[in-house]
């Protein structure tokens, strides 16, 4: 989603042929326009005009807080849904990416199972001043939430401090070391 956004990234270490359903985040990307190539192990994802989409996350809701980074720089209004399998995870990550993305500066709303962003591209919130808005942010302890929240930290004007960015140690002990080098 970085690589999608900001500029250029190579993920490696990923099967294409995964049965696992974070997998879906690559057809995600280019339905919404990213430029992405891959490799035997790796997929290189890099900015490319992006546009809303639609998506169902149901069989894949860790994806949702990242899918929803990538749905607030993609111009017009994309919907996800998928919402109800949220409300079980670390936190009620539904309201948690609604209230990050709110306090961002980004319009969304949920209605039922869906969950609606209006986006806007990189371009145009540099060009028109409506980067997104920094501050301080809580994780809600969940790992997912720390990594979609660097990942936007990317597009604020402001910095982004996150109060517990070592819960991703559930899932990628070496995420937060590995993003600080893009």
């Amino acid at each position: 989603v970085a690589g999608a956004i900001f500029g250029d990234v190579e993920v490696k270490g990923l099967d294409i042929q995964s049965l696992k359903a974070d997998i879906s985040i690559v057809a995600i990307l280019v339905d919404a326009g990213a430029s992405i190539s891959s490799m035997e192990d790796s997929f290189h994802v890099q900015r490319a005009p992006l546009s809303a989409f639609e998506t169902a996350l149901n069989n894949c809701p860790d994806l949702f807080p990242m899918v929803a980074v990538l749905a607030a720089f993609c111009p017009g209004e994309s919907h996800i849904l998928g919402v109800q399998r949220l409300q079980h995870k670390e936190t009620d990550r539904a309201r948690a990416i609604a209230s990050m993305l709110e306090k961002m500066g980004v319009p969304v709303t949920i209605d039922e199972d869906e969950m609606v962003i209006e986006g806007m591209g990189l371009t145009e919130r540099i060009l028109s001043g409506r980067l997104l808005k920094g501050g301080n942010f809580t994780s809600h302890g969940d790992h997912r939430m720390v990594m979609a929240l660097r990942v936007a930290s990317l597009g604020a004007s402001s910095p982004v401090i996150i109060d517990d960015i070592n819960c991703v140690g559930k899932s990628f002990p070496t995420f937060n070391e590995l993003f600080d080098k893009l």
